[in-house]
């Protein structure tokens, strides 16, 4: 695609460019980006959203055994807690390993 003929605002950087120029003078970002790039640039892809989930489910599932520990030592725990638990730490581990297969 051409250099845009008007004036135009890095979709990255927010630096104003002048018309006729294809890519930022600024930080160098092509003028014509898809979305996905555009995402990718400023570090708010789909990918990274989902890593960022998996963090958090990943910080719930630590405090579930211990949860669990606790129940178990004061009587012992009903069958669909300790499945829920086993579940949840599948998920969390999935969450954890997601980037890895993407790759």
């Amino acid at each position: 695609m051409k250099a845009p003929n008007y004036v135009w605002v890095c979709h990255v950087c927010q630096a104003s460019n002048a018309a006729g120029t294809e890519a930022c003078a600024s930080c160098g970002f092509k003028a014509a980006a898809s979305g996905k790039e555009i995402e990718n640039a400023k570090g708010n892809s789909r990918e990274s959203s989902v890593t960022e989930l998996g963090a958090k489910v990943l910080l719930a599932i630590v405090a579930a055994p211990i949860v669990l520990i606790l129940k178990i030592a004061s009587f012992s725990a009903p069958i669909w807690l300790v499945v829920l638990v086993a579940v949840a730490v599948l998920v969390g581990w999935l969450f954890k390993n997601i980037e890895r297969w993407n790759s």
